[in-house]
């Protein structure tokens, strides 16, 4: 993949998924799904893995705005 192809695909991820509802929306099923994997069928390290990408999810957006390198 280029550079350019790169920059193109992660900006529109910023901008569309990284954002807003659709953030919400990703977050809440991933942990949707810790609860349900680890919980429900007792699977602790994919339940483990889900907590962790709720936790990536919630605070990515916030920490790139606190370094300056959001676009928001």
């Amino acid at each position: 993949m280029d550079p350019e192809t790169f920059i193109a695909v992660s900006s529109w991820v910023n901008t569309t998924l990284l954002a807003g509802v659709p953030l919400r929306i990703l977050a809440s099923a991933t942990l949707a799904a810790t609860f349900w994997f680890g919980a429900y069928k007792q699977r602790i390290a994919l339940g483990l893995l889900f907590f962790m990408l709720t936790i990536l999810l919630s605070y990515f957006r916030p920490l790139i705005n606190l370094i300056g390198s959001g676009s928001m």
